[in-house]
């Protein structure tokens, strides 16, 4: 990303700014589903983590749908796969 941004291509720029947006939309679940871990185990560590006596998916049933989810963005799946798609050059002619 920070090399589409430093070139100056606008076609670049404009797959470096749909990048940032899918980051900013999935990181922050990231965190919820790390922190919903260590709200149940009281650990980071991934140790305690799997030896945890029931099985998160059970516990965390919303956190695993989210990681679902966000494994769709992190794999490029469509609608996912937008920064890498040639729709750059129909939106710049567009605008």
């Amino acid at each position: 990303m920070l090399g589409a941004y430093s070139s100056h291509s606008p076609y670049s720029t404009i797959g470096a700014e749909r990048e940032l947006l899918q980051m900013m939309a999935y990181e922050p679940a990231l965190l919820i589903a790390a922190l919903g871990m260590y709200w149940v185990t009281k650990s980071f560590h991934v140790s305690a983590i799997v030896s945890y006596s029931h099985p998160l998916i059970a516990v965390l049933p919303g956190i695993f749908i989210s990681v679902l989810f966000i494994l769709t963005i992190k794999l490029r799946k469509s609608p996912f796969d937008l920064s890498t798609s040639h729709h750059a050059h129909q939106e710049l002619v567009r605008a």
